[in-house]
């Protein structure tokens, strides 16, 4: 299985250069939740195979999977254990979205309407009870 452990700050002077970092020698416990993705951002095109080294802004297990020749389980185990004292790796991964800012979005977009519609009643009211004195 494949284990998120973090991220690497980069180089923002050259894209490719990472920091050096220790990677954990021998058998480790990991802590973390299972999930399915590793998150996804925005891609133009489609990615590059994957090779030792490169740099992947989406990360899917079959792809790994396959440039590996590895038999891998379908998800991703997220560490959220303990950070150690000297290692550079963040780990502060976001919150999973629960989809409730597109409802409040539909809310405010339906009370507009029934707002707008109370005004157009209320200014055509207006006028035709002008017309009817007249």
């Amino acid at each position: 299985m494949l284990v998120l452990r973090g991220w690497l700050p980069r180089d923002p002077r050259e894209y490719g250069r990472l920091p050096e970092y220790a990677t954990p020698q021998g058998t480790t416990t990991v802590e973390g939740v299972v999930v399915d993705k590793a998150g996804h951002v925005m891609q133009l095109g489609t990615a590059a195979a994957l090779k030792p080294g490169t740099i992947v802004q989406n990360l899917e297990v079959m792809d790994v999977a396959r440039a590996s020749g590895l038999r891998l389980e379908p998800f991703f185990v997220q560490q959220t254990g303990p950070q150690v004292a000297g290692d550079p790796i963040v780990r502060d991964w976001p919150a999973p979205d629960t989809g409730i800012d597109k409802h409040r979005g539909y809310a405010v977009q339906w009370y507009a309407l029934a707002a707008m519609a109370a005004l157009f009643f209320v200014i055509t009211g207006f006028r035709s009870g002008r017309k009817q004195v007249e």
